[in-house]
């Protein structure tokens, strides 16, 4: 039985070391937090982002457009960045994958830093908010393509 039990304690132990590495997202501080980028008050629930390190190191920032801007222009070096999140304007204080997510730049939906960039889930939802709001959907690639020509070396 006890020994039993020591295998027990060792695999529990095993499963939270393993477990506990995995770098992951955690929920943003609204009215806390500080963007990593232009160090503003993270305040809009709509648009918050992160960044998450290899090491598990978490990036706030106040909008998209930060978040592009700081994965890009060698700021953050590919091989450091674990994963992208971003927070959909049609669910707030919620985080996806940057990746997998739609994005909206439109001048009739702001956003906190001008841009006008919007975040969604699925391309259905962007796409409607498009039909509403007008604008262009775009993947990740093209918000930090936008992001390089309108923000360019002045950032």
């Amino acid at each position: 039985m006890k020994k039993k039990f020591h295998w027990l304690v060792l695999w529990l132990l095993g499963s939270f070391l393993v477990g506990g590495c995995t770098p992951s997202p955690a929920p943003i501080r609204y009215g806390q937090d500080n963007c990593a980028h232009c160090q503003m008050l993270v305040m809009d629930a709509h648009f918050g982002t992160e960044l998450v390190t290899d090491k598990g190191k978490i990036y706030v920032f106040d909008s998209i457009e930060c978040l592009a801007w700081h994965s890009t222009a060698s700021r953050m070096p590919p091989g450091q960045v674990h994963s992208r999140w971003v927070t959909p304007v049609d669910a707030p204080g919620t985080l996806v994958d940057a990746a997998g997510a739609f994005y909206l730049a439109s001048d009739n939906l702001r956003s906190p830093m001008g841009l006008n960039l919007s975040a969604f889930r699925d391309e259905n939802t962007a796409r409607s908010f498009q039909q509403n709001y007008g604008g262009e959907v775009l993947r990740w690639d093209g918000v930090t393509a936008l992001v390089g020509r309108r923000w360019g070396q002045g950032q």
